[in-house]
């Protein structure tokens, strides 16, 4: 008995022979293919899309973050010019430069020097903190 037979319990011969399992695989054979196609479709639609979907969300999130950076360095790098080119911090880190010029040993720091370094530390503070008190008013 063969697989075919056994399955459909007729031969391929009665099956050819009979008017309904002629319809009953005209009707079949359509949608089978179809639903196998359409499942192959699928998986190559949910492959492919998704990978790109995924590609495009990294990349547009990668410009952000790289943009944000942009603009906090920018931030930084203006905080840093006016602090430098404040008259405050240049009246205070001027003794501290020709303290440490004068002086030849490291272990050598005198009090001036400590003082002057404390006060560069208090201004810095202060500048951050008027700094941020503007940006979050």
């Amino acid at each position: 008995m063969s697989f075919f037979t056994h399955f459909f319990g007729v031969s391929w011969q009665q099956m050819q022979a009979k008017v309904r399992y002629r319809i009953l695989i005209l009707t079949l054979l359509p949608i089978l293919l179809t639903l196998v196609s359409l499942v192959f479709i699928t998986i190559y639609w949910n492959i492919s899309y998704t990978g790109k979907q995924l590609f495009m969300m990294v990349k547009a999130d990668l410009s952000v973050a790289e943009n944000t950076l942009l603009q906090v360095q920018v931030r930084q790098e203006n905080q840093l010019e006016r602090v430098v080119t404040s008259w405050a911090f240049q009246n205070d880190f001027r003794p501290l430069l020709s303290a440490e010029k004068f002086s030849s040993e490291k272990s050598n720091v005198t009090e001036a020097t400590i003082n002057h370094r404390a006060s560069i530390d208090a201004f810095l503070l202060l500048q951050k903190n008027n700094f941020s008190s503007i940006i979050y008013v």
